[in-house]
C-alpha cells in the first residue's frame, strides 16, 4: 500500500456532524458555522482560534480513520494526538495544545538564486 501523506477535502467532512466543506463553481469553501457550529455576524468576529482548533481536531480524527489497517511506517502522523494540561481551578479552564506537523520536499536540482 502507498504511504498516506495528504487527507482529502471529503475525509475531513466524513468526521463532522455536517459537512463543512462544500465544491461550487470551481471552489471548495469551509464553512464555519457548520465547523463550529456558532452564528457569526461578520468579519470581527474573534471566533479564529475556535475555528481552527475544532479544524485540527476533525483532521487528527480523519488521520485515525485514513491510517486504519495502513503499515505503522505508511501513515500520516501530520496530526498527532493533543494534550491535555492541568486543569486551574481559579480560571476553570485546561489548556490544550495540538500540532500540525508537515514535510517540506527539497529539491538540490532546483537551485536558484536569492532575492529581496
Amino acid at each position: 500500500m502507498a504511504a498516506i501523506t495528504n487527507l482529502t477535502f471529503e475525509q475531513i467532512n466524513d468526521q463532522a456532524t455536517a459537512p463543512v466543506f462544500t465544491y461550487a463553481a470551481g471552489d471548495i469553501t469551509l464553512s464555519l458555522s457548520a465547523l463550529t457550529g456558532d452564528t457569526y455576524t461578520g468579519l470581527t468576529d474573534a471566533q479564529v482560534v475556535e475555528a481552527v482548533w475544532k479544524l485540527r481536531q476533525l483532521a487528527a480524527a480523519a488521520q485515525v480513520t485514513v491510517n486504519t489497517g495502513v503499515d505503522a511506517d505508511e501513515q500520516l502522523a501530520a496530526f498527532p494526538l493533543a494534550s491535555t494540561g492541568v486543569f486551574d481551578p481559579d480560571t476553570l479552564s485546561v489548556p490544550l495544545a495540538g500540532i500540525v506537523r508537515v514535510q517540506y520536499t527539497v529539491d538540490p536540482n532546483n537551485i536558484q538564486g536569492q532575492f529581496g
